[in-house]
C-alpha cells in the first residue's frame, strides 16, 4: 500500500502552500497513492480550494503549531496516536510511506510520526523568513542539519543559507536536485476556464493594474500606496485596480480594506475591483491587464501570460523591477524602485514594450511532482 502524508499549514484558506498541497495531492491520487493531509487548524469546514475540502474532516490538529518537545509525553503521544489511527496501516502487507512537511514545528511532528510508522520524512520549506516572532528554527538547527546530512531537505541553496545562518558553516544542501526541478511547485494556477467575475473588468480606454496574491503579505500596503500615488500623478488616466485575492478573510483584512478606502475614496479616476480568490485564474483576465504586481510563484505564473510583472520582495516595501527582465528572483531580489516608480516605467515611459523577456523553460506542475517523487523514492 502506498501512503503519502503531508504536514502543512491550515488548508481552509488559499495561499501558495495550499496550492502546492492541492496540486501534489491530485497528482499522487492519480498515481494510486492514498493521501493524508495533517494540518494546523480546525478539523471541519471547507477549503477555499475546493479540491482540498475532502481532506479536512478529522485531520486538523491545533497542536501542530506547538513545538512537540514543549508538550508532555502524554499530550504528544495522544496526538501521534490519533494520526496512526487515521492512517490505518496494515502491518501484514508491504507498505511504502512517504511524509512531507513544510514548516519547522510541522517537521518535528512529521519526524516523530515517521519514527512511529517506519516512514521516510522529507522537509520542503515553504517559509519566506526563518527568524522573528513565532519562528523557532534557531532552536532546531541541529535537527535540520541532520535532515540535510540524510539528504531529506528539498530547498534551494539560498534558502539553506537563510535557514542555517552560518550554523556549522553549512551553505549547500546535500541532496542533489536536477536543474529546473521545483519540489515546492504550486498547481497550475492559470487555466483556460470561464468565470463571469472577470466581466467586471473593462478594457477599452482604461489602464488596468492588478495585484495578485494574499493581501496580508508584508508588502501589500506599499503596493496599494504605490497604485494610489501613480493614479494621483496621472489624473487624466482612467485606472482600474484589480485585486485577485481575498479581502474579507484573514487576520489583516480589515486593515487592508480600511487602507483601500482611505487611498481611493477621493480618487475619481480609479475604480477598485476586488475579484476575491479565483481558483483557477482565468487566462482571459490577462488579456485585459496592462501590468501585474505579484510575488513568489504567483509572479512566476503570471510572467508567462504576456503581461509585465512587477515582482514584490518578501521583506521589502520596494521592488527589483519586472520579473525576467530586471530580476529572475520573485522572492529575494535587491530592492531598487518604489511601486509608483515601476508603474511609471511600465505604463507611461513604456520601457518594457520592446525589451526581450528572459523566460526560463516551463514545465507543468505535474512534471515537478513526478521528478520530486522520483528523487524521494
Amino acid at each position: 500500500m502506498k501512503k503519502y502524508v503531508i504536514f502543512t499549514n491550515d488548508i481552509h484558506p488559499i495561499g501558495g502552500t495550499q496550492m502546492l498541497v492541492a496540486g501534489r495531492a491530485k497528482y499522487l491520487e492519480n498515481h494510486d497513492w492514498q493521501v493524508y493531509i495533517f494540518f494546523g487548524g480546525a478539523p471541519f469546514g471547507t477549503s477555499d480550494i475546493p479540491s482540498l475540502t475532502k481532506y479536512i474532516s478529522g485531520c486538523g490538529f491545533n497542536e501542530l503549531w506547538k513545538r512537540p518537545y514543549k508538550l508532555s509525553d502524554h499530550d504528544r503521544n495522544r496526538v501521534l496516536d490519533r494520526m496512526v489511527d487515521i492512517l490505518r496501516i496494515d502491518p501484514r502487507i508491504n507498505n511504502e510511506i512517504i511524509i512531507e512537511s513544510h514548516e519547522e514545528n510541522l517537521a518535528s511532528w512529521a519526524e516523530l510520526l515517521a519514527e512511529r510508522i517506519h516512514a521516510r520524512h522529507f522537509f520542503i520549506a515553504t517559509n519566506e523568513v526563518y527568524r522573528g516572532d513565532n519562528k523557532y528554527y534557531f532552536e532546531n538547527l541541529n535537527f535540520f542539519y541532520f535532515k540535510n546530512q540524510r539528504r531529506e531537505i528539498f530547498i534551494s541553496n539560498n534558502t539553506i543559507k537563510k535557514l542555517f545562518n552560518g550554523h556549522r558553516g553549512l551553505e549547500k544542501r546535500s541532496l542533489e536536485i536536477p536543474a529546473g526541478v521545483n519540489a515546492g511547485k504550486e498547481m497550475d494556477a492559470i487555466q483556460d476556464v470561464k468565470n463571469p467575475v472577470i466581466d467586471r473588468v473593462a478594457s477599452d480606454d482604461w489602464l488596468n493594474i492588478a495585484y495578485m496574491g494574499r493581501t496580508e503579505k508584508y508588502y501589500v500596503p506599499a503596493v496599494f500606496e504605490g497604485v494610489a500615488e501613480f493614479s494621483k500623478n496621472h489624473p487624466d488616466k482612467k485606472i482600474q485596480f484589480v485585486i485577485v485575492g481575498s479581502l474579507t478573510r484573514g487576520y489583516s483584512k480589515a486593515d487592508r480594506l480600511e487602507l483601500l478606502k482611505k487611498l481611493f475614496t477621493d480618487s475619481p479616476n480609479v475604480i477598485v475591483h476586488g475579484l476575491g480568490n479565483l481558483v483557477p485564474i482565468p487566462r482571459a483576465l490577462f488579456k485585459k491587464l496592462d501590468v501585474v504586481i505579484a510575488g513568489a510563484q504567483t509572479a512566476v505564473f503570471c510572467a508567462y501570460e504576456n503581461v509585465p510583472v512587477i515582482a514584490t520582495i518578501v521583506d521589502s516595501e520596494k521592488t527589483a523591477g519586472c520579473l525576467y527582465y530586471d530580476t529572475n528572483d520573485a522572492w529575494n531580489s535587491e530592492s531598487k524602485y518604489s511601486f509608483a516608480e515601476m508603474l511609471e516605467k511600465v505604463l507611461v515611459n513604456r520601457e518594457y514594450d520592446h525589451r526581450q523577456i528572459n523566460l526560463p523553460e516551463r514545465h507543468p506542475a505535474e512534471w515537478h511532482y513526478e521528478k520530486t517523487l522520483e528523487i524521494m523514492r
